[in-house]
């Protein structure tokens, strides 16, 4: 069961206490995971259902999925890929994919924490920066429209002005203390998906605004016992304030509207939830990393 998560765990284990394989089955040592088995169910059946529904069946067509309680930063379920039979690649952790416009969530972060109002209004219009030209979805313009307006379309317009006022850099750093790990180049591309992230950081880096601004970090591992049941390791997961309420709020009520009347639709569940949907060029990459209260997962095809 979960073998991707397991895969994960042990790896982790062996770095923790450095054993090599032979070392970690000899062990005799009791790993308690923070795995809900019920929801690792739900979420394999979810993948396999809707690749089949979706026609994407060959096994270079994949996708993974990660959930976490934000809260406490315990992984909830894992699936690093479709079929673990055909590839133990795990997409979850070890993948780095351009995440597309989710990354304009760690713009307007950044821009609504530096005073700007959601009502703020900019002019959808062709723009060239140097020799880019960026283009939006539809490669066509749209007017005058408020921030709130272009994150719930996922303008790029929009957000390549935002980020512009900005600077990169305080999007970089933005992004990294709400928990991206790979390296960023602070460019403007970056607000577009022009840095690859991985699934694992970016649903837990979403936490942050799940979890009132609160960075957990996530982890798999609640305890492990060696071969006499003594207790030789306890996960105290670490907390640190990323995000102050206001920024939260005004940020959690913008990616709310990107699930009731926006690019998110089709991922309501019929109760309140906020998040943000992501497109690579040439749609190599499908994201959606969405949250309730009490958990925050993301899904990447």
């Amino acid at each position: 069961k979960a073998p991707f998560f397991n895969r994960y765990v042990i790896e982790q284990v062996m770095k923790y206490f450095n054993l090599d394989e032979q070392s970690f089955w000899q062990s005799g040592l009791k790993i308690y995971t923070t795995l809900d088995l019920n929801g690792q169910m739900l979420a394999e059946n979810a993948v396999s259902k809707q690749s089949a529904a979706y026609g994407r069946n060959m096994l270079r067509q994949q996708a993974a999925l990660v959930s976490i309680d934000p809260r406490t930063g315990a992984i909830l379920a894992y699936v690093g890929g479709k079929n673990y039979q055909q590839s133990q690649f795990d997409r979850v952790s070890n993948a780095v994919r351009s995440p597309g416009s989710l990354f304009k969530i760690f713009t307007y972060t950044t821009a609504i924490d530096r005073g700007y109002e959601p009502n703020r209004v900019y002019l959808d219009e062709p723009v060239r920066i140097g020799s880019w030209q960026p283009q939006n979805y539809d490669k066509s313009h749209h007017g005058y429209m408020t921030i709130a307006r272009a994150l719930i379309t996922s303008n790029n317009i929009v957000a390549v002005k935002v980020i512009n006022e900005l600077g990169a850099d305080a999007v970089v750093h933005m992004a990294e203390q709400m928990g991206i790990h790979t390296p960023m180049e602070p460019y403007l591309g970056l607000t577009l998906g022009g840095s690859g992230v991985k699934l694992l950081d970016i649903t837990s880096a979403f936490g942050v605004l799940a979890n009132q601004g609160v960075r957990v970090e996530p982890y798999a591992i609640d305890k492990i016992t060696d071969d006499s049941g003594r207790e030789i390791y306890r996960e105290h997961p670490v907390k640190t304030n990323v995000l102050n309420r206001t920024t939260v709020d005004t940020m959690v009520k913008m990616m709310v509207g990107v699930i009731e009347r926006g690019t998110g639709r089709a991922a309501a569940i019929g109760r309140p939830m906020a998040g943000k949907t992501g497109t690579s060029d040439n749609y190599h990459d499908a994201w959606l990393v969405a949250f309730t209260p009490d958990v925050v997962t993301g899904v990447w095809v």
